[in-house]
């Protein structure tokens, strides 16, 4: 019985969690420089929470959701890094194009540090399912977060 209760209390922790990613991958990053700037601010501590909260999942050690969490986390780290990729560049900051080459590089040098920190995060979920043999639709998803990353290394089969 306490092996189901458990099971049942980390299905409920991570559906809480995906509420929370949900929310956080709603955040826009738009407007004005300073408006940017809060945004981003704003995503990255919705990343912490989101990040929080599936860490929480583990607590329960349920394979198949420790799994699903571990991979959220990467894909998190993910998501904000292609919202840093695909930013547009503020209206004050496109007249001159230096200006905007400056903001471009300094928001893809955030980028690459949380891609390189959704990889880590995807390789110690891809450490945990081959420790606990689960193949499932999300060491699937782990696989391809990696390929991502490392397409020589983690190669996707089609």
């Amino acid at each position: 019985m306490r092996n189901k209760a458990a099971g049942y209390a980390a299905r409920c922790a991570f559906e809480l969690a995906e509420n929370r990613f949900k929310s956080y991958d709603a955040l826009q990053i738009t407007g004005t420089g300073r408006k940017q700037i809060k945004a981003l601010r704003a995503k990255a501590k919705a990343q912490q929470g989101v990040e929080k909260a599936y860490q929480g999942v583990f607590r329960y050690k349920r394979a198949e959701t420790t799994l699903a969490a571990s991979y959220r986390i990467g894909h998190s780290y993910g998501r904000v890094a292609e919202s840093l990729f695909t930013a547009p560049i503020p209206k004050e900051f496109q007249k001159d194009e230096e200006l905007a080459m400056e903001y471009r590089a300094q928001l893809e040098d955030k980028a690459a540090v949380l891609e390189r920190k959704a990889e880590s995060a995807y390789r110690k979920a891809y450490k945990e399912a081959k420790r606990t043999s689960v193949v499932n639709e999300w060491t699937q998803r782990i696989l391809e977060g990696l390929n991502k990353y490392s397409p020589k290394e983690f190669p996707i089969q089609k």
